[in-house]
């Protein structure tokens, strides 16, 4: 299980994302102060947060991207599952991209200045390629194994 390139690599994808849910995912100036967007939502120095933030569960998509890479480590002997897991963490994690973008953007628009991004953000995005590369090897082993069963 572990031997394998793509173990490597899911490993790595739900190591990036568990690290990247403790770092902010970008930083605003809201009144000389300064506002963090992360997993858990919208963060102020003194808390006093304005009623149009809200905070929603962002960290849902860290959630299920973290629980379905572990499921696809441990899904090694059904490549097939594997490999539809694989699938469905892209989703996920380009689902929860998309939409910390907006949230970041719907708010820049009415107020505040442009976000800075953080390494949060560069740490969620860097989880897509090691996913990708986790798919390839599946796929080359399904390749590898396909071609063994002919030769027998």
């Amino acid at each position: 299980m572990i031997q394998r390139v793509q173990s490597i690599y899911i490993i790595l994808s739900v190591a990036v994302v568990f690290i990247s849910s403790f770092f902010p995912f970008a930083e605003l100036d809201f009144n000389g102060q300064t506002l963090e967007f992360g997993a858990f939502g919208w963060n102020l120095e003194n808390q006093l947060l304005p009623k149009e933030l809200g905070n929603y569960p962002y960290f849902i998509g860290y959630f299920l991207s973290i629980s379905l890479g572990i499921l696809m480590l441990f899904k090694f002997k059904n490549r097939k599952a594997q490999l539809s897991l694989g699938k469905a963490n892209y989703f996920v994690l380009l689902i929860t991209l998309i939409y910390m973008f907006l949230s970041v953007s719907s708010l820049t628009i009415n107020e505040l200045n442009e976000p800075i991004y953080n390494v949060g953000l560069y740490l969620l995005v860097s989880a897509i390629p090691f996913v990708f590369l986790a798919n390839r090897g599946i796929k080359n082993d399904e390749k590898l194994i396909k071609s063994l069963d002919r030769l027998r």
